[in-house]
């Protein structure tokens, strides 16, 4: 498997979220603080890796999905910058 490390990342950025009770995300999600790394495709830097939240487009232009990396997750994006420009 690779590591995030070996991706072609963008940015990295830490991320710590709350989720309500009954969120329907994976508990080591919920529990584990993650990191999140941009990339330019998401297809590619997800060949490989353990899925753990399928891509998803929470927002116009933004495709994310989680991976499990040495048992914690690691979120990945792809970012549309034609239609995001204020990210």
């Amino acid at each position: 498997m690779a590591s995030p490390q070996r991706l072609a990342l963008k940015g990295r950025a830490a991320s710590r979220q709350q989720y309500w009770e009954g969120a329907p995300c994976p508990d080591l999600v919920k529990t584990v603080a993650r990191v999140a790394f941009e990339v330019d495709d998401l297809e590619q830097a997800l060949r490989g890796q353990e899925v753990i939240i399928q891509p998803n487009s929470p927002s116009a232009g933004v495709i994310v999905a989680f991976i499990k990396v040495s048992g914690a997750p690691v979120e990945l994006l792809q970012i549309d910058r034609t239609i995001r420009h204020d990210l």
